[in-house]
């Protein structure tokens, strides 16, 4: 089980022998949020989503089974459609959990407002690659805050 995995002082071991502890992998749930609830997907053919939670407690669930880390998705800024911002917040002030923040996040307003919450991570998208005289600005502003991720398609 991972969550097994992410536990302090863990002395068991992998069906192959190898020792199960919190250093040989980092597993960081990811939860999207939009419409200020977590969703999921319905499984349905039109892209439906489930609500999942209120995001404070869907946090404590997962540090309750013994993660440490969660990354939430806001779909809504993502998608041009407002944004989850205030909602985030409470999940990072909560402070159940280490939070990193994802979904579009392209200005430096941004980035300052999820700082000043407490995000341990924001995760920059495509601004981050077309613009890279704006990455080392702000990768200079916040240092060791800033991850980079991207989507390849060919």
């Amino acid at each position: 089980m991972v969550s097994q995995a992410c536990g302090d002082g863990d002395s068991r071991t992998t069906p192959s022998g190898l020792p199960l502890n919190h250093d040989a992998m980092i597993a960081i749930p990811s939860v999207d949020v939009r419409g200020g609830m977590c969703v999921r997907p319905s499984g349905a053919k039109n892209g439906a989503e489930l609500p999942v939670g209120f995001p404070v407690n869907v946090a404590r669930a997962w540090a309750a089974n013994g993660f440490r880390r969660l990354q939430l998705v806001d779909r809504d800024l993502e998608s041009g459609n407002a944004s989850n911002a205030t909602v985030i917040e409470d999940v990072v002030r909560d402070g159940a959990l280490e939070i990193q923040i994802s979904g579009d996040v392209r200005s430096l307003e941004q980035i300052e407002r999820l700082a000043d919450a407490g995000a341990a991570r924001v995760v920059l998208g495509g601004r981050a690659l077309e613009e890279l005289d704006w990455l080392g600005h702000v990768a200079g502003l916040f240092p060791g805050l800033l991850v980079v991720a991207t989507d390849v398609r060919e």
